[in-house]
């Protein structure tokens, strides 16, 4: 995306008031000189102004009010464009390329952050962002593909509809596993469980994106008579408040500074933080104090975005629809802003919220680089968890006493998620990628395949007659799928062990042997003796958890290489697969989080070896083999009952 900066300085007091004798300087991009410019506005007549945005305006008025309020609104908007044209250079004919477009707006001078900049891009063309210039260096930032969400909400003085936006935003999340596994909800927020909810250390443990829903609210108007007069004390409380919940029942009026202070110190900073509430942008010209949006835009949050006015509820849960559920499939956050503004603008009860949305955004120089890892990277995430979806789906069939009869219409619902996954999968095949993110496509494509495969195989199990061969073939069509995905995925890179494992013993299975696959068999034992090695030897220079869980992957691997050997030299190959069975335990024990993920999928493999791939004729394993998995799957029981025990 082509971008543009224009900052404004002033110098002087910082009154936050617009004055037609101040002037600024304003730079446009890296190498256009500084130009000195005023800004023909007074303050009085855009206070005027932005009061006919006001949805208020149009709340119990008959059609014909109605109508001249909106003419009212569309006039000043008409206006005010003529003004911030020649205060704002947007013209995409001089300076871009074509196409959508971005216009940052930087700037200390506190009263510039109330001008509507963005009804200069009604049209979605040209997407106007705001940023501060924040210390150096840089909070840590939780970046996580994998989205971690906060929903906040408060209703002290009156209900807001956190109902609909916990719909909406588990609607977003649907992939990831819904609201209950991807968000953690803090019902009648406080200042303090707010920051309780963000003091973690490790920014990998932190929220990737954080929603707050509150009511602005006015400040108290109760002169203190007893406090004695101090022409010079600080200046006043800004206009608009945060409505949280405070001590015994009372509301908590939060400041933008109070806000701003649960990223104190060395919190890390989410991704992005949505504001839904009235006012959450708006700048007091009175006081020079920051807005929510502008004090937590301070604090180091990357991206922040908030209303100049009051904002609709359509407006809000548009903040979830369309700007969350972007960012957390991992697109640009200012394409995500422009869609979220070009959403409003084309909902009627919206209207005037395109023109309140501001985005604080402040993105690195190499986003557009980046953006593409992340989105692969969240799309092979959502897959992983819709995949996981379908196979629950399946095991719940599998599980319930439901009649038989209904066998055939599950069975090809099961599919049909299956396929939906794999779909959606074979849409991110693009020669650009890495041979990593091959890879680890044709992985995902081939899990899909087998978890279809073995849900099928189970269902023939269940039933009778044709219905019964019918599923049978089926399982048998995908597994033969998903050997070749397998294949692909171990022939693209052969330094992933996994799925040539895989490759190998569904060969092992569909041929009966695997002549011809020596090789095969070589450079995965190879690659995972190396993944041992990196533990060994402290490579990356990383001895914690993460090369440990590795490690014992590859132990996992390792001993599935030489059980599936063990039918042709059976006692030395099954007593080396039993001794990496051993080290796969050693390195659950080593880890700092006991985490046995490693040990149980790898009973779950051997368990089909035994109930699952020494049962159709057609397709078997040697009886050698299935008679050592299950004296190893027996044996790996025993050596973990202690840490299976731990972990359930």
């Amino acid at each position: 995306m082509d971008a543009i900066t224009v900052e404004f300085q002033r110098f002087g007091d910082d009154s936050g008031v617009l004055r037609r004798s101040d002037q600024y300087i304003r730079t446009v991009g890296s190498f256009a000189p500084a130009e000195e410019d005023k800004l023909m506005l007074e303050q009085a007549d855009l206070d005027r102004g932005m009061k006919t945005l006001d949805y208020e305006n149009y709340r119990g008025a008959k059609p014909t009010e109605a109508e001249n309020v909106r003419k009212n609104a569309d006039r000043f908007i008409e206006q005010i464009s003529e003004v911030l044209t020649n205060f704002l250079p947007t013209d995409p004919a001089e300076n871009f390329s074509g196409g959508c477009y971005q216009v940052e707006v930087v700037t200390r001078a506190k009263e510039l952050a109330q001008l509507p900049f963005e009804v200069l891009a009604p049209e979605g063309k040209c997407i106007i962002t705001r940023r501060v210039r924040q210390p150096w260096p840089r909070p840590k930032i939780v970046q996580n593909v994998e989205p971690k969400v906060l929903f906040a909400w408060a209703d002290p003085r009156q209900s807001v509809p956190h109902e609909t936006h916990m719909e909406a935003l588990d609607e977003v999340l649907q992939d990831w596993g819904g609201v209950k596994k991807a968000a953690t909800v803090l019902e009648n927020a406080t200042l303090a469980s707010l920051k309780a909810a963000l003091q973690v250390e490790n920014e990998n443990e932190g929220y990737t994106h954080v929603h707050l829903l509150a009511h602005g609210v006015k400040p108290e108007n109760k002169a203190d008579s007893s406090k004695l007069f101090n022409l010079h004390e600080e200046t006043p409380p800004p206009s608009t408040l945060l409505s949280l919940h405070g001590t015994n029942g009372k509301t908590h009026r939060c400041t933008p500074e109070d806000l701003a202070s649960i990223f104190a110190g060395d919190v890390p900073r989410p991704a992005s933080f949505t504001l839904a509430t009235c006012h959450g942008a708006e700048i007091d010209p009175i006081e020079a104090g920051g807005t929510f949006a502008h004090m937590l835009h301070t604090a180091g949050v990357p991206v922040v975005v908030a209303s100049q006015l009051a904002l609709t509820q359509h407006g809000s849960h548009e903040l979830i629809r369309t700007f969350l559920k972007m960012v957390v499939e991992g697109e640009d956050p200012r394409k995500a802003l422009g869609a979220c503004r070009e959403a409003m603008r084309k909902d009627k009860e919206t209207y005037y919220d395109w023109i309140a949305l501001t985005g604080y955004l402040d993105v690195s120089e190499d986003l557009e680089k980046s953006l593409p890892d992340r989105q692969f990277e969240a799309a092979l995430n959502r897959m992983r968890k819709a995949t996981k979806g379908a196979e629950a789906h399946a095991n719940n069939v599998l599980s319930s006493d439901a009649p038989r009869k209904g066998i055939a219409a599950e069975s090809t619902q099961i599919r049909a998620g299956f396929d939906s996954v794999r779909q959606s999968l074979l849409e991110k095949l693009d020669p650009k990628l890495t041979k990593g993110q091959t890879e680890e496509l044709h992985g995902l494509l081939g899990s899909s395949q087998k978890r279809e495969a073995e849900a099928m195989w189970k269902l023939s199990e269940m039933v009778d007659g044709s219905l019964s061969a019918n599923l049978l073939q089926q399982s048998r069509v995908a597994l033969k799928a998903a050997a070749d995905a397998y294949g692909k995925a171990s022939v693209v890179s052969r330094d992933h062990h996994w799925t040539a494992v895989q490759s190998l013993v569904l060969k092992l299975i569909i041929q009966g042997g695997l002549s011809g696959s020596e090789d095969d068999w070589t450079v995965a034992a190879v690659a995972a003796k190396d993944t041992v090695r990196r533990l060994e030897e402290k490579r990356d220079n990383d001895p914690g958890d993460k090369l440990v869980f590795d490690a014992a992957f590859a132990h996992g691997s390792l001993a599935e290489l030489h059980l599936i050997t063990s039918g042709t030299n059976g006692n030395k190959q099954f007593e080396n697969a039993r001794r990496h069975l051993d080290k796969l335990v050693h390195c659950i024990q080593k880890l700092e989080k006991t985490n046995t993920f490693p040990i149980t999928s790898t009973l779950d493999q051997l368990d089909r070896y035994d109930n699952w791939w020494s049962v159709d004729e057609a397709w078997k394993l040697p009886e050698n083999v299935v008679t050592n998995a299950s004296a190893l799957r027996n044996h790996l029981k025993i050596i973990a009952a202690d840490l299976l025990e731990e972990s359930s």
